[in-house]
């Protein structure tokens, strides 16, 4: 930058200039190019780029009765379903497709450890969650 900002006295310039060159194809300058597509794609789309789900509960590691247990997480904007994964492996199964932010799974085994995770989806976009885990009460 300080090679060019001799050249054009004020850096306004040199930014407008450089977007300018970037928007109409003109030039290559990594990083800013990206910025620019990705900008142009979405605004093609018209549509946001979907958040990983945030888990609600149950909390980390929690120790919950087996009868029932409700798992909720976060809506997340854009998205209109939801992939549910869950069972006792560390990469759970999907298990059942959702609209809405919460589910429930019953008659589970005692003294487990339970993994879950959720994908938010829309028509073009999927993102997922972290695996989160919880442990059901022993007897």
């Amino acid at each position: 930058m300080h090679a060019v900002s001799g050249v054009f006295k004020d850096p306004r310039t040199f930014a407008w200039l450089a977007a300018a060159l970037v928007l109409s194809g003109g030039c290559v300058i990594p990083g800013l190019n990206d910025i620019a597509d990705n900008a142009a794609a979405d605004a093609v789309a018209g549509e946001q780029t979907l958040l990983a789900p945030q888990r609600i509960s149950p909390l980390a590691d929690e120790n919950l009765p087996n009868v029932l247990v409700g798992l909720a997480w976060s809506n997340v904007p854009g998205a209109s379903e939801y992939d549910v994964y869950f069972g006792l492996d560390p990469n759970p199964p999907l298990l059942v497709t959702v609209t809405g932010t919460n589910y429930e799974v019953r008659d589970l085994p005692v003294c487990t450890v339970h993994y879950w995770r959720v994908v938010a989806r829309s028509d073009t976009q999927s993102v997922s969650s972290p695996t989160w885990t919880f442990k059901t009460r022993c007897p």
